[in-house]
């Protein structure tokens, strides 16, 4: 921060927290050219598409040897710009609040005597970055001599008291909300404490008062923080935000900002002074609308132009003494737990996400039996289906819903509760009536919920026993939590054992019950287990006895053979003539899913060389239809295959897995199952895409990975009952069993492996039991299944998905220099990504991928056991990168691994993903008795070909370091080098890539030609020139 700020640049804070989406839109927005990282966060930030600069003790070693650090001719002024923070914006797209240099000075100096800070002071820096505060925290500190007291991540979020008094910290900025979760007792340290973000209430006096000074703090971000305080060793009043602090404060009529209002009124609040912001980053119109020269305050400028001032969306008044009452907002901006909040934003979003006809309102509402408030979506349904919608069914929405919003948008900005409704109320002049929807929300006889994987809701949880006094005394500090003084809710809860998550526990309330479990049992866990989404009083009560991660019985076990008639019965139920058993033609239109993942590209790739497929219909993900192109076509771009000429061949269908029908349009539905009268069906599909996150529970991904498959099989058995009958190609995934096809036994290996390995198995059961369907019906042999193992780069490129576990793994052990020797002569499956997608065509194109002996006599089940020995893999490991790693018995070895692991904390590549390893000792490969000799020795070159490559890749973008220079299309690259990674091109995070300038829309269509289609596709023309990423 400091080196940017004297360099004369400005700095713009990304939230390692936030969504992929969201951070690209920051880089995109502010055209960054480099991006400063630490080494933990470096390798997640490829898909930025910028150069990452990672900051160690090795780059500035090397800045001392070429004496780059010069200031002499730096032209830096005080109304350059410092810093740029982005906030909520209503229109779906965040605002970027410039700071100029000379307002972080102004404003530092006036909170030293406002905010009582001085060269004594010991700050705590607590704020997010991305967080206004933490300018005050960071700049303030700096600028005065203080100390500053910087927790980590893990101090953070389990131990904040205990690490203020470790290091003595006297001044702290909290948030109401957050205030409330300490003892005054536990951090005997603080002196002043500034509260701030949202208002404060008499509780947090009461708790507060005689024990610190204590500060009500006000200001927008636009005002470079905390304009006006009210100053006070508990005395400030809950309503006053005291006096203007290095500012002016005018109070305006809300409907007109030329009319100034007399002391008592109540009206818009504005700022003027050094603390207002220059202006919204490249946004003029929003600038001028919020920073305005009112022609009134010449008056009282004698006569001089006055200075800009902001409209901050504040209600407040003048009191009698001078000081200023906090009202709350005159718009719809919401201010939760110190977060400013769009509703718009979120609304855009989530509209974007519903079926069509359908539409969500979202508000701050107070729900019944809490004081404080929380964020709310109304529902409506086209077509008045609101009340026609089961609890199961809305829930289940609910959780799509809540999970692709976590995806965009930061967490304090999806909603925790959904309510379905037949219509949104609308007042008499036909607009919104918000009212009325607050008090909907507040009169509920239950707080909004979703029914729990087990169906049970809070007030069906069931009786704790006397003897469970671990699970009591969680049960009634949830309660106590949840109820917020309702007498009636905390009855409710007590003494049950129901679903936090799903109660409507939040974070702060989380954070609460982590303190209270690790003071009253001596137990730190994961926050991320209380937020499990199937996860009872019970189930904590169990994590704290035992002090261990919950064991694979003790998580819930999904009968998956129930799991699979519950799916296939309403399938088999569907109409299917039979009809003549005939040749199928060569599919010349392929629908493809997962077209934007890893071995999706691959797949596109592939299809467009065939001369004999004429289009490829990508369903892609997206905002809008045009977002979704943007995606796919960027990626595609990027890629060493791609040629422009392909470009009008793709047709892109903007959808979503997740979602009922995929989330397509009507005339889409009906051209994927053969009853469009007007365009030409689809002749095969494949269905390559998924939801692949190894610590997600069976009801998260069950939308994605299991209900598409059944949308899809859905819509071929009704283009097969139409005499059209569509190909399938099914790439299934998770755990690659060596048993026989033997349902009940796979299930039964199953119950202990994570949900994706369960989902994906189910899938792939009632894929298999269509095409029994379809061939019995005499409609030929449609489907054919594919499972690969492990996936390597291409053979060609060696680019490679730095989320796969084997990458994580295999950098893992060369950083401690031990691999596991026990599993030398076990079998790896692994194949490179071209192969791969070779096969998956094969079966789409042949009904028998790769002549594979073993099809069934309705389908084809290719399994890809293709691969090498453990011991043959750590030994080209060894050659391509210089490192030797030592051979060590599984103990050790997890050992070792796990102490890195904790050593290092949540930026570890294993920490997600170290349960799977302790699930599987430490293993990659699986007994080679289970391999067939032809398993052994199919494709053995190209194996290893595709290991080589992937290596190099993984070497020469910084993944894995190596001991050597190394080369990538022939030239050198040197250790130095490799400390700023070349782009990542595949990464699970879901991200968005810079999209290529060429596209953007005008009222015709696009500048590349492309254009929407009457059935809400998406026609995709090639560029006039090639525009490189």
């Amino acid at each position: 921060m400091l080196a940017i700020l004297k360099a004369g640049g400005a700095m713009v804070p990304l939230d390692p927290a936030h969504p992929a989406e969201r951070k690209s839109f920051v880089v995109q927005n502010i055209a960054a050219d480099v991006v400063l990282a630490s080494e933990a966060q470096a390798d997640l930030l490829g898909y930025l598409g910028v150069q990452v600069v990672v900051v160690n003790a090795g780059l500035f070693h090397t800045l001392d040897d070429v004496g780059i650090c010069r200031f002499s001719s730096l032209d830096d002024r005080p109304h350059h710009a410092a810093t740029v923070l982005f906030t909520s914006g209503s229109t779906g797209t965040p605002k970027g609040v410039v700071q100029e240099h000379r307002t972080l000075c102004s404003a530092a100096f006036a909170h030293a005597d406002g905010m009582e800070m001085s060269s004594r002071s010991r700050i705590l820096q607590f704020s997010s970055h991305v967080f206004d505060v933490s300018i005050i925290e960071i700049v303030n500190a700096l600028v005065l001599g203080a100390c500053l007291c910087v927790p980590s991540d893990e101090e953070r979020t389990n131990d904040l008291a205990g690490f203020i008094s470790r290091s003595r910290a006297d001044w702290a900025y909290f948030t109401p909300s957050f205030a409330r979760t300490l003892e005054p007792a536990d951090v005997p340290s603080l002196k002043t404490i500034c509260m701030g973000g949202e208002a404060m209430t008499p509780d947090n006096v009461q708790l507060w008062a005689g024990s610190v000074s204590l500060i009500n703090a006000y200001g927008p971000c636009e005002g470079s923080v905390c304009t006006v305080a009210n100053l006070g060793r508990g005395q400030a009043e809950t309503d006053s935000i005291g006096r203007g602090l290095n500012t002016l404060v005018w109070i305006v009529d809300p409907e007109n900002h030329d009319r100034l209002l007399p002391i008592g009124s109540i009206g818009e609040i504005l700022i003027e002074g050094p603390s207002v912001a220059r202006e919204y980053l490249g946004d003029e119109q929003r600038t001028n609308m919020s920073f305005i020269n009112p022609e009134w305050a010449v008056e009282f400028n004698n006569g001089e132009p006055a200075r800009r001032m902001y409209k901050t969306g504040d209600l407040g008044k003048f009191n009698r003494d001078g000081s200023i009452s906090y009202l709350g907002r005159k718009d719809l901006q919401i201010k939760l737990r110190g977060q400013r909040v769009e509703p718009g934003e979120i609304e855009h979003h989530l509209n974007g996400l519903l079926p069509s006809g359908s539409r969500a309102v979202v508000d701050a509402v107070t729900l019944p039996g809490s004081n404080s408030k929380s964020l709310a979506a109304f529902v409506e349904f086209g077509g008045g289906r609101g009340g026609a919608e089961s609890e199961a069914e809305f829930g289940h929405l609910a959780d799509q819903l809540r999970a692709r919003l976590s995806i965009i948008l930061p967490a304090y900005m999806v909603p925790s509760s959904f309510m379905p409704m037949d219509s949104i109320p609308l007042g008499p002049t036909g607009k919104l009536d918000r009212g009325r929807l607050r008090e909907y929300a507040s009169k509920l006889t239950a707080p909004p919920e979703v029914p729990s994987s087990q169906g049970e809701t809070v007030q069906d949880g069931n009786a704790l026993r006397a003897h469970e006094t671990v699970a009591l005394s969680i049960s009634n500090k949830v309660a106590d939590l949840l109820s917020a003084g309702d007498h009636r809710r905390h009855a409710s809860l007590q003494g049950s054992d129901f679903n936090p998550f799903h109660a409507g526990m939040d974070s702060i309330q989380v954070i609460s019950l982590s303190t209270f479990v690790r003071k009253t049992f001596g137990v730190s866990l994961p926050i991320q287990k209380y937020m499990n989404s199937s996860a009872t009083i019970r189930d904590i009560a169990r994590w704290i006895v035992d002090d261990r991660r919950v064991s694979e019985d003790e998580a819930g076990a999904v009968d998956l053979l129930q799991e699979i008639e519950k799916y296939d019965e309403p399938l088999a139920a569907l109409p299917l003539p039979t009809a003549e058993n005939r040749k199928q033609d060569t599919p010349r239109i392929i629908m493809l899913t997962g077209a934007t993942g890893f071995l999706g590209n691959q797949l596109l790739a592939q299809l467009l060389q065939r001369g004999t497929v004429r289009k490829v219909i990508a369903l892609v993900r997206g905002e809008h239809p045009a977002h979704a192109a943007e995606r796919l076509l960027t990626l595609a771009r990027g890629s060493s295959w791609w040629r422009e000429a392909y470009a009008n061949r793709i047709e892109v269908w903007h959808g979503d897995l997740a979602l009922p029908r995929l989330g397509l349009r009507e005339a889409q539905w009906t051209r994927l199952t053969g009853s469009s009268v007007d365009t030409e069906p689809v002749d095969a599909v494949i269905h390559n895409g998924a939801v692949v996150n190894w610590m997600a529970d069976y009801p998260a991904l069950t939308a994605a990975n299991i209900m598409s498959t059944v949308n899809l099989l859905t819509a071929l058995t009704e283009a097969a009952a139409a005499s059209r009958p569509v190909r399938l190609a099914y790439v299934s995934g998770g755990h690659l069993s060596t048993l026989p096809d033997d349902t009940q036994a796979i299930a039964r290996e199953l119950k202990t492996y994570p949900a994706y390995s369960q989902t994906k198995f189910v899938a792939e059961v009632l894929v298999s039991r269509y095409a029994e369907r379809t061939f019995e019906a005499g409609h030929g042999r449609l489907v054919s299944i594919i499972k690969p193992g492990l996936i390597l780069g291409s053979s060609s490129d060696g680019v490679s998905n730095t989320d796969d576990f084997l990458w994580r793994v295999t950098a893992s052990a060369l950083d401690v220099g031990l691999f596991n020797d026990d599993e030398s002569d076990e079998w790896m499956a692994a194949a490179g990504v071209d192969l791969v997608a070779g096969i998956v065509l094969d079966g789409c194109f042949d009904g028998r991928p790769d002549e594979d002996p073993h099809h069934q006599r309705h389908h084809t089940t290719r399994k890809i056991l293709a691969g090498l020995t453990m011991s043959d893999y750590w030994s080209i490991v060894a050659e391509e990168t210089g490192r030797v790693a030592r051979p060590t018995e599984t103990g050790a070895w997890l050992r070792s691994v796990g102490a890195d692991v904790q050593r290092e904390g949540p930026s570890h590549r294993l920490w997600p993903v170290m349960h799977f390893l302790d699930d599987k000792r430490g293993k990659l490969g699986q007994p080679l008795g289970a391999m067939t000799a032809r398993d052994r020795v199919e494709h053995q070159d190209s194996v290893r070909r595709a290991l080589r490559a992937s290596l190099r890749y993984l070497v020469a973008i910084g993944y894995i370091k190596s001991s050597r220079p190394s080369s990538v299309d022939g030239n050198s690259v040197s250790d130095v080098e490799l400390a700023v990674p070349r782009p990542v091109l595949f990464s699970r995070t879901p991200t968005t890539p810079t999209w290529n300038h060429e596209l953007h829309s005008n009222r015709l269509g696009y500048k590349d030609g492309s254009g929407l289609k009457s059935d809400g596709s998406l026609v995709v023309r090639p560029l006039r020139t090639p525009s490189p990423l």
